[in-house]
């Protein structure tokens, strides 16, 4: 029963963190993602003009899809492992090597999202 709370509960996560960014493409999209928000791109380059701010943003779009749908996936997939390997001899093991794999991969894709948004605002003018 262990494995399948752990794998749903962290799964649920994962499914929110991509929810949170189809949000956020959403709105960056449409114009509609404004620099004094909590959550963000914020790095000294996107912070230092809303110029920087969107051009950073924009440039991050195609890591936060790739990274929302990895997180959907890696969701889905981190849920069903909990209930596949409950009762398996070392399914607690599997559960952690499969909830490890589901978290690295789309907060990765994520990291570069920032680190392309930085290289975009830095290259900015204004």
């Amino acid at each position: 029963m262990g494995t399948i709370i752990s794998g749903v509960v962290f799964g649920l996560l994962l499914i929110a963190i991509a929810a949170f960014c189809r949000f956020m493409v959403r709105r960056i999209e449409s114009g509609r993602w404004p620099s004094d928000v909590l959550l963000g791109f914020r790095t000294p380059a996107t912070s230092k003009s809303a110029a920087a701010w969107n051009a950073g943003h924009l440039a991050a779009l195609p890591f936060l899809k790739v990274g929302s749908w990895a997180a959907l996936a890696g969701g889905l997939l981190l849920a069903a492992a909990g209930f596949l390997t409950n009762g398996l001899a070392g399914g607690a093991l599997i559960l952690v090597m499969v909830g490890v794999f589901c978290w690295v991969v789309p907060l990765g894709i994520l990291f570069l999202g920032g680190f392309k948004a930085d290289q975009v605002a830095n290259a900015t003018k204004g």
